[in-house]
């Protein structure tokens, strides 16, 4: 058992120790991120060219903007367009008949 004791101790007493340089590992940091960077860039620049000249990303069955409008929006439109001509003859009836205000001391 001693001899295997001696062998290991040898083994890694020879072992030399090595230094270690913390400005190598922040430059390979700084470079490896910087590539990283400098990558993202020319992808980012790369896809904002092709979604502007609509290569990528387009919506298919494109049709103009005021039919898109008018067929989408259709119910939501007549809503409100129905929304205000009640209130208008609402307003119209009031200025007509004017307001009855009953006071709430006398009962019917």
């Amino acid at each position: 058992m001693e001899k295997y004791n001696l062998e290991f101790k040898k083994f890694f007493s020879k072992r030399e120790v090595k230094v270690f340089n913390p400005h190598v590992h922040w430059m390979m940091l700084v470079r490896l991120f910087s590539v990283l960077f400098i990558l993202a860039v020319i992808a980012s620049v790369y896809f904002f060219n092709q979604i502007k000249d609509e290569k990528i990303f387009r919506e298919k069955n494109v049709s103009t903007p005021e039919n898109n409008l008018i067929t989408r929006n259709q119910k939501l439109l007549d809503k409100v367009s129905d929304y205000f001509s009640e209130k208008e003859t609402k307003m119209n009836s009031l200025k007509k008949e004017g307001i009855n205000l009953e006071d709430p001391r006398i009962q019917k």
